[in-house]
C-alpha cells in the first residue's frame, strides 16, 4: 500500500501538534468527518481517525488489553491472533486515506500496534515525539481522572512498546520541548525527514505560532531509576534514523504492572470503559461544540455592536463636522456683522461731523442774515421799497417785487 508518515508517540506527548504540523507540508490527515472530535482533554483538535482509533481498540480488546492497559509485549502470538483482522484493517486504512501516497496517521495504540500494521500496510516511515514523562503523567491524569503514578506506568509501558515496535523503520525521534521553543526550525526539519524518505512535501506558509498553543502540564516529579534511565535513551536517539537500532531497554519498573491493571480489568470491563470513553469523548466533543457555537453568537453579538459603535461614531463624526462648519458659519457671520457695524459707526461719525460742519454753516448763515438785516443800508433798502410799493398802489400798477 502507498506509503505515508506514522505518528507513532506515547498519549500526551505532543502527538496531534506534530500531526498538525506535518499535514502544514502537504501531508493528508482522515476526512473531516471521520477526525476524532475536539474535547476539554484537546480543545484544537487530535487530528487523528476515529475509524481507525475504534479499530484498534477492538485490536487491542482480542489481546484483553486497551490502551490504558497495553500489553507487556507484543509476541508473535498476539500478532497470530490478529490474522483474520488484516482484511478489515486494510477496508478501514483505505476508506479512510485512499490508495494514494501522502497520508499522515497519528495514533498512540500504535506504539502497540505498529507491528500488526507493518503486516498490512508495509513498513512507513515514523515520526516519534517524545515529552518529560512527568508532563506526560501530568497530563493523562488531568485529563482522565487518574494518579501520576498510573499516568507515569503508561508512559513507560508504551515508550517501551514504541522503541521495540520502531526498531529496523526509519524513524524521526523529536523533542517535544524543542517544538514548542523554535516550531519553525522543528518543522524545517520534518520537512527534511519526509523529503529523504521519499514523501512529497512542501514548505509551509502557515506560521508555526498559529497552529500551536503552550502546554499546561508540570515537568516536575518523581521517577523510578528504571524510568529515568528510559527517558535518557530517548533522549540519546533524538534525530533522524535510517533504520532504527535500539539499545537494550532497561528492566520495566516492578510497580507498572499493578499500576496498570488497576486502570483495565476483564475483557468485559475493558469494553464497557471503551463504550464509556466513547461516550464521555462524544459528550466532551458535544460540550465543546456547544461553547463553541456560544463562542461563535458571542463573536457575531460582539461584530454587530462593533458595527453600531462604527455606525454612531460615524454619525457623531458628521455631528461634530456640521457643528464645526456652523460654527465656521456663525463665525463668518459674526465677523461681517462686526465689519458693517464698524463700517456704520464710520458712516455715522461722518455724518455727525457733516452735521456739526452744517449746523456751524447754519449759524454763520444766520449771523450774517441778522447783520445784514439789522444794517443802516438794509433798513434804507426797505424804507424805500415801501415807499416804492405805496406808490405803485396809487399808480394801480403792480410789479413784482424784487
Amino acid at each position: 500500500m502507498a506509503t505515508g508518515l506514522m505518528v507513532a508517540g506515547v498519549h500526551r506527548s505532543g502527538t496531534s501538534i506534530a500531526t498538525r504540523l506535518a499535514a502544514s507540508l502537504g501531508l493528508r490527515l482522515p476526512p473531516e468527518h471521520d477526525l476524532v472530535k475536539p474535547n476539554a482533554g484537546n480543545p484544537d483538535g487530535y487530528w487523528e481517525s476515529q475509524s481507525l482509533a475504534s479499530l484498534n481498540d477492538r485490536l487491542l480488546l482480542r489481546w484483553g488489553h486497551s490502551w490504558r492497559r497495553p500489553p507487556h509485549a507484543v509476541t508473535p502470538e498476539l500478532l497470530a491472533q490478529l490474522s483474520e483482522c488484516r482484511d478489515e484493517a486494510a477496508s478501514t486504512f483505505r476508506a479512510c486515506f485512499g490508495d494514494a501516497a501522502g497520508w499522515v496517521w497519528k495514533d498512540p495504540r500504535l506504539a502497540a500496534l505498529l507491528p500488526f500494521w507493518d503486516e498490512v500496510l508495509g513498513a512507513s516511515p515514523v515520526l516519534f515525539p517524545y515529552r518529560e514523562p512527568q508532563a506526560v503523567a501530568h497530563s493523562i491524569a488531568r485529563r482522565d481522572g487518574v494518579t501520576y503514578a498510573q499516568g507515569l506506568a503508561l508512559w513507560e509501558r508504551c515508550t517501551r512498546l514504541a522503541l521495540t515496535a520502531m526498531a529496523g523503520h526509519r524513524i524521526a525521534v523529536s523533542d517535544y520541548g524543542r517544538l514548542l521553543s523554535d516550531g519553525t526550525a522543528w518543522r524545517n526539519q520534518l520537512l527534511d525527514f519526509c523529503r529523504d524518505a521519499g514523501l512529497e512535501v512542501a514548505a509551509a506558509e502557515e506560521s508555526v505560532e498559529s497552529l500551536m498553543r503552550p502546554p499546561g502540564s508540570s515537568a516536575e516529579g518523581w521517577l523510578s531509576a528504571a524510568q529515568a534511565e528510559l527517558h535518557e535513551l530517548v533522549r540519546g536517539l533524538e534525530g533522524f534514523h535510517v533504520v532504527l537500532a535500539i539499545p537494550d531497554l532497561p528492566r520495566e519498573s516492578d510497580w507498572v504492572s499493578d499500576a496498570l491493571l488497576t486502570l483495565g480489568g476483564t475483557s468485559a470491563a475493558e469494553a464497557d470503559a471503551q463504550r464509556l470513553d466513547r461516550e464521555l469523548r462524544d459528550e466532551q466533543a458535544r460540550a465543546l461544540g456547544h461553547v463553541r457555537r456560544l463562542e461563535g453568537a458571542l463573536r457575531e453579538a460582539q461584530d454587530r455592536a462593533m458595527a453600531q459603535i462604527g455606525r454612531l461614531e460615524a454619525e457623531l463624526r458628521d455631528a461634530h463636522a456640521g457643528a464645526a462648519a456652523a460654527l465656521a458659519d456663525r463665525d463668518g457671520m459674526v465677523a461681517h456683522r462686526d465689519a458693517l457695524l464698524a463700517e456704520a459707526r464710520q458712516t455715522e461719525q461722518g455724518l455727525v461731523a457733516e452735521l456739526e460742519a452744517a449746523r456751524r454753516d447754519r449759524d454763520r448763515l444766520g449771523a450774517e442774515l441778522e447783520r445784514v438785516t439789522t444794517s443802516r443800508g438794509w433798513q434804507a433798502l426797505e424804507r424805500y421799497r415801501a415807499s416804492r410799493r405805496a406808490v405803485e398802489r396809487r399808480l394801480g400798477r403792480q410789479r413784482p417785487a424784487r
